[in-house]
Protein backbone atom coordinates (compact mmCIF):
# COMPACT_ATOMS: atom_id res chain seq x y z
CA UNK A 1 0.00 0.00 0.00
CA UNK A 2 1.37 3.25 -1.04
CA UNK A 3 2.07 6.12 1.98
CA UNK A 4 0.33 9.16 1.03
CA UNK A 5 0.83 10.46 4.04
CA UNK A 6 3.19 13.27 4.95
CA UNK A 7 6.28 12.43 6.97
CA UNK A 8 6.37 14.58 10.09
CA UNK A 9 5.10 18.39 10.91
CA UNK A 10 7.15 20.30 12.29
CA UNK A 11 10.19 22.79 11.77
CA UNK A 12 13.97 21.29 10.10
CA UNK A 13 16.24 23.63 11.69
CA UNK A 14 19.20 21.61 11.67
CA UNK A 15 20.96 18.92 9.99
CA UNK A 16 20.86 16.65 13.21
CA UNK A 17 17.08 17.83 13.10
CA UNK A 18 17.10 15.97 9.96
CA UNK A 19 18.89 13.09 10.33
CA UNK A 20 16.83 11.88 13.00
CA UNK A 21 13.86 12.35 10.93
CA UNK A 22 15.59 9.85 8.28
CA UNK A 23 16.89 7.63 10.80
CA UNK A 24 13.15 7.22 12.46
CA UNK A 25 12.19 6.38 8.51
CA UNK A 26 14.70 4.06 8.26
CA UNK A 27 13.47 2.32 11.53
CA UNK A 28 10.33 2.16 10.03
CA UNK A 29 9.05 4.60 13.33
CA UNK A 30 7.82 7.56 10.79
CA UNK A 31 6.31 6.67 7.28
CA UNK A 32 8.17 7.62 4.11
CA UNK A 33 6.39 8.75 0.65
CA UNK A 34 6.49 5.69 -1.88
CA UNK A 35 5.87 7.36 -4.86
CA UNK A 36 4.93 11.11 -5.98
CA UNK A 37 2.18 12.97 -4.58
CA UNK A 38 -0.81 12.50 -6.90
CA UNK A 39 -2.59 15.73 -7.91
CA UNK A 40 -5.28 15.62 -4.82
CA UNK A 41 -2.78 14.74 -2.42
CA UNK A 42 -0.59 17.73 -3.19
CA UNK A 43 -2.48 19.44 -0.29
CA UNK A 44 -0.64 18.24 1.96
CA UNK A 45 1.99 20.62 0.70
CA UNK A 46 1.84 23.02 3.88
CA UNK A 47 3.93 25.09 6.18
CA UNK A 48 5.44 22.57 8.55
CA UNK A 49 4.92 19.12 6.23
CA UNK A 50 7.86 17.33 6.04
CA UNK A 51 8.25 14.25 3.30
CA UNK A 52 10.97 11.46 3.26
CA UNK A 53 11.45 9.19 0.48
CA UNK A 54 14.08 6.20 -0.42
CA UNK A 55 14.98 7.15 -4.05
CA UNK A 56 14.81 3.10 -4.74
CA UNK A 57 11.83 2.57 -2.60
CA UNK A 58 9.54 5.47 -4.34
CA UNK A 59 11.18 5.60 -7.47
CA UNK A 60 11.26 8.92 -6.79
CA UNK A 61 14.53 10.89 -8.30
CA UNK A 62 13.44 14.46 -8.37
CA UNK A 63 10.51 15.86 -5.38
CA UNK A 64 7.78 17.54 -7.66
CA UNK A 65 4.72 18.86 -5.79
CA UNK A 66 3.08 21.48 -7.89
CA UNK A 67 3.90 24.46 -6.70
CA UNK A 68 6.52 26.51 -8.06
CA UNK A 69 9.69 27.47 -6.81
CA UNK A 70 12.92 29.76 -7.32
CA UNK A 71 15.86 28.34 -8.28
CA UNK A 72 17.75 26.41 -5.22
CA UNK A 73 20.57 28.34 -2.86
CA UNK A 74 23.03 25.98 -0.32
CA UNK A 75 22.33 26.96 3.22
CA UNK A 76 24.59 24.46 5.17
CA UNK A 77 23.94 21.00 4.75
CA UNK A 78 20.76 22.08 2.88
CA UNK A 79 19.34 23.50 -0.36
CA UNK A 80 16.72 26.18 0.42
CA UNK A 81 14.05 27.37 -2.63
CA UNK A 82 11.46 30.10 -1.78
CA UNK A 83 7.71 29.86 -3.48
CA UNK A 84 7.30 32.22 -6.62
CA UNK A 85 4.06 33.82 -7.23
CA UNK A 86 2.60 32.11 -10.35
CA UNK A 87 1.31 35.58 -11.47
CA UNK A 88 3.10 36.84 -14.67
CA UNK A 89 5.98 39.19 -13.84
CA UNK A 90 5.14 42.62 -14.01
CA UNK A 91 7.04 46.03 -14.49
CA UNK A 92 8.09 46.58 -11.01
CA UNK A 93 11.46 44.94 -10.53
CA UNK A 94 12.31 42.44 -7.39
CA UNK A 95 9.85 42.59 -4.63
CA UNK A 96 10.54 45.58 -2.35
CA UNK A 97 13.21 44.96 0.99
CA UNK A 98 12.04 44.08 4.24
CA UNK A 99 11.29 46.97 6.47
CA UNK A 100 13.73 46.88 9.11
CA UNK A 101 17.43 45.17 9.97
CA UNK A 102 16.04 42.42 11.81
CA UNK A 103 13.55 41.38 9.51
CA UNK A 104 16.24 41.08 6.81
CA UNK A 105 18.54 39.42 9.38
CA UNK A 106 15.60 36.82 9.99
CA UNK A 107 15.07 36.24 6.30
CA UNK A 108 18.52 35.84 6.03
CA UNK A 109 18.88 32.94 8.28
CA UNK A 110 15.99 31.40 7.39
CA UNK A 111 16.58 31.75 3.33
CA UNK A 112 20.38 32.26 2.97
CA UNK A 113 20.85 34.60 -0.04
CA UNK A 114 17.74 34.01 -1.55
CA UNK A 115 16.07 37.73 -0.70
CA UNK A 116 14.98 40.01 -3.05
CA UNK A 117 15.91 37.97 -6.53
CA UNK A 118 12.44 36.46 -7.58
CA UNK A 119 9.19 37.42 -7.54
CA UNK A 120 8.45 35.33 -4.34
CA UNK A 121 5.05 34.77 -3.12
CA UNK A 122 3.81 36.68 -0.47
CA UNK A 123 3.68 34.84 2.82
CA UNK A 124 4.71 32.01 0.61
CA UNK A 125 6.45 28.37 1.47
CA UNK A 126 9.96 27.91 1.57
CA UNK A 127 11.45 24.20 0.88
CA UNK A 128 14.61 22.83 2.52
CA UNK A 129 15.72 20.02 0.91
CA UNK A 130 18.76 17.63 2.41
CA UNK A 131 19.87 14.16 0.15
CA UNK A 132 22.03 11.83 1.90
CA UNK A 133 23.03 8.07 1.23
CA UNK A 134 22.63 5.44 3.35
CA UNK A 135 23.84 1.67 2.08
CA UNK A 136 24.39 3.28 -1.50
CA UNK A 137 20.52 4.70 -1.45
CA UNK A 138 19.84 8.27 -1.62
CA UNK A 139 17.71 9.17 1.08
CA UNK A 140 15.77 12.44 0.70
CA UNK A 141 14.00 15.04 3.14
CA UNK A 142 11.82 17.98 1.77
Amino acid sequence: MSTTEKTFHGYIETTRDSLIILEACRRGLLPRINRRLQEKERQLVTSGAVFCFDENESGIKRWTDGLVWSPSRILGNFLVYRELDKRAPSNDGVRTSCQNLSERQRERALVGSLTNSYRFKRNGLIKKSMSIVVNGVQQHLI
